[in-house]
């Protein structure tokens, strides 16, 4: 939280002290991360409503397709078993529980 504060406030500082800004508020690339940040805040409140194993995946393969459009089957499958890997190391190996489905 106050990371993020202090981000903003260090962009919006050096936009208006000077004519060239680092970080151009109405680009493409600007856009996708502010979306990529709702992503993850929506992931997070989500994470114990739904789980790990609901969330994860969706919210990976959303990210995968904002950043790149395309090859949805590889990118499904990709999501999927980073998910699998991820629960079989904290869950199994390490027996960290992850959030589970709490509807």
């Amino acid at each position: 939280g106050v990371l993020a504060v202090l981000v903003i406030l260090m962009l919006l500082e050096n936009r208006n002290c000077c004519n060239e800004s680092i970080c151009d508020f109405g680009s493409a690339g600007f856009r996708r991360a502010l979306s990529l940040l709702a992503l993850t805040v929506t992931y997070v409140f989500l994470l114990g409503v739904f789980g790990f194993l609901v969330m994860t995946p969706i919210c990976l393969l959303s990210m995968m397709l904002l950043m790149e459009k395309g090859k949805v089957l590889v990118k499904s499958i990709a999501a999927a078993a980073t998910t699998g890997i991820l629960f079989l190391v904290f869950e199994v190996l390490l027996s960290v529980p992850l959030p589970a489905w709490s509807l």
